[in-house]
């Protein structure tokens, strides 16, 4: 397993690197909206500036993050 990780590890760099340099970007110019947080907040209806807090197209929304949120932690701590 650490051999497939070391094999790739040079995308995982330049990945992080490029995550790094958009997001560290984003928070330097203070707009407001264009972090990946303010991003995620705003598309799932965590942010009051979402306008429909309560339709249920952001309860869909929602619930898929929560079920992506808990598959992810399973699939990192327990391998599902």
């Amino acid at each position: 397993m650490l051999e497939q990780v070391w094999q790739h590890g040079p995308l995982w760099v330049i990945w992080i690197l490029q995550f790094l340099g958009i997001e560290i970007k984003a928070l330097l110019n203070k707009k407001k909206g264009d972090t990946l947080t303010e991003v995620i907040r705003f598309v799932f209806g965590f942010s009051k500036r979402s306008g429909e807090q309560q339709s249920n197209g952001m309860r869909l929304r929602r619930a898929s993050f929560y079920g992506f949120s808990a598959w992810f932690f399973g699939h990192i701590a327990f391998g599902w």
